[in-house]
């Protein structure tokens, strides 16, 4: 309730309720600590309501209050979660506190981690880890990789290449670099001719080999061996297509198909024709007739 002081008071009056003591400054009354008055404290203690004072307390300012004052206690922090600027989540053994720019959170690829092996750090990916590989930036994080380019020395060529690896056969003593799909010869001409009783493994567009148990020559076009001089024997099979049929040459290096004819005919030279052959009668045509007959009177004979 508000203190009923003295009207008219003279500068340095005091006034005493309970246990407290007021003096006059000669402007106000101000509330005095021992025989000490709480100078300059600008505190008109007409209005003081803040309720009874304990050791450890303190003034606060609090509008709601009559004279805007009170007395508070300081509460006591228990947890970090209680801290308006911390922001605990799950928290786990090793943990460390990070400032993420809003509020301090538990964080576990930090610093004061123990690390035992690559994987273990935040920007390293490790897997299916092998022998010689070594780290590269993907642009997220650091991955393994094999390395392109490197060197491998066995009698066979390395399983799963990578465009520019190297591989030196321990067999021959020749080098190779793997480019488009095939293990090509270092110093070497992949033209040039292989002399062998079988084809060359992993031919590639263009390569010669002589074939050395019947003296054939083959060059390597669309994914065939195509005998140099000869006609490929998918392109003479390709052109037949029934029981009778004819392959007959057209032009220079050209041939084509001719079906069989009609029971009765026979095979007689046409230059107006594509193949310069048709099938005729015999009956129908008797100069053709009568030169049958003389070719089975000449067997005859």
């Amino acid at each position: 309730m508000p203190i009923d002081f003295p009207n008219s008071p003279s500068n340095g009056e005091t006034f005493t309720s309970g246990d407290k003591t007021w003096t006059y400054n000669g402007t106000a009354w101000v509330l005095s600590i021992g025989s000490v008055a709480i100078a300059n404290a600008a505190i008109d203690v007409n209005k003081l309501d803040g309720g009874t004072a304990t050791n450890g307390y303190y003034l606060k300012v609090n509008t709601s209050a009559n004279s805007g004052i009170t007395w508070s206690s300081i509460s006591e922090v228990i947890n970090l979660t209680e801290l308006g600027d911390v922001n605990i989540a799950t928290p786990n053994s090793g943990q460390v506190l990070k400032y993420n720019g809003s509020a301090w959170v538990n964080d576990s690829d930090a610093e004061g981690t123990t690390i035992s092996t690559l994987n273990d750090i935040g920007d390293v990916t490790i897997t299916g880890d092998a022998t010689n590989q070594f780290l590269q930036y993907n642009g997220s994080a650091w991955v393994n990789q094999t390395v392109v380019g490197g060197a491998s020395v066995s009698s066979s060529a390395p399983g799963s290449p990578t465009s520019g690896q190297l591989w030196f056969d321990s067999d021959d003593g020749k080098t190779y670099v793997y480019y488009d799909s095939y293990w090509i010869e270092i110093g070497g001409n992949p033209q040039a001719v292989t002399i062998s009783d079988t084809a060359p493994s992993s031919p590639i567009t263009g390569q010669v080999w002589y074939k050395s148990d019947n003296g054939a020559t083959y060059i390597y076009y669309d994914s065939y061996w195509v005998e140099i001089g000869g006609t490929s024997t998918n392109v003479v099979l390709n052109t037949f297509d029934a029981k009778g049929d004819i392959i007959v040459g057209t032009a220079d290096n050209t041939i084509s198909k001719l079906s069989a004819g009609t029971d009765g005919q026979v095979l007689a030279a046409n230059s107006s024709t594509a193949t310069g052959l048709e099938w005729k009668q015999i009956a129908s045509d008797p100069l053709t007739s009568q030169a049958a007959a003389m070719f089975i009177m000449d067997i005859g004979a």
